[in-house]
């Protein structure tokens, strides 16, 4: 089995090498352990949010990964609960305003340095 190496590219400006392996497909009926089952959206909400990531880069992850660092740092100094987290990420990237993200692709880091900054400021603004 020869490896094959592929340039995977996160943000334009950074460049992070790749190993993909060339293997067998994978036979399912033997790993009798695993029990593949529909998901549970009602229990695992933040899951839709895959169901509305662009296939390509966008800044939309700019949003979602900012946003979340953001709750998560409300939850750790004890100004939202743990089950808030998810519930107000996915009212946060539902704003109107980020929609246009979704398709915006980033040019260079101060685009996404400049937006991580507004998401910082709209969830301050909040007043949670």
């Amino acid at each position: 089995m020869i490896p094959q190496w592929k340039y995977q590219y996160l943000i334009p400006c950074i460049q992070i090498q790749t190993k993909i392996l060339i293997t067998k497909k994978l036979n399912l009926t033997k790993l009798n352990s695993l029990d593949f089952k529909k998901i549970d959206y009602s229990r695992y909400p933040l899951t839709k949010i895959l169901k509305s990531m662009p296939k390509n880069f966008s800044l939309f992850e700019t949003i979602l990964v900012t946003a979340n660092d953001e709750f998560v740092k409300l939850f750790l100094n004890k100004k939202i609960k743990f089950i808030e987290i998810s519930k107000l990420l996915i009212k946060f990237i539902k704003l109107k305003e980020f929609n246009k993200y979704t398709c915006k692709q980033p040019r260079k880091i101060e685009d996404i340095i400049k937006l991580a900054n507004y998401v910082r400021f709209k969830i301050e603004s909040l007043g949670i």
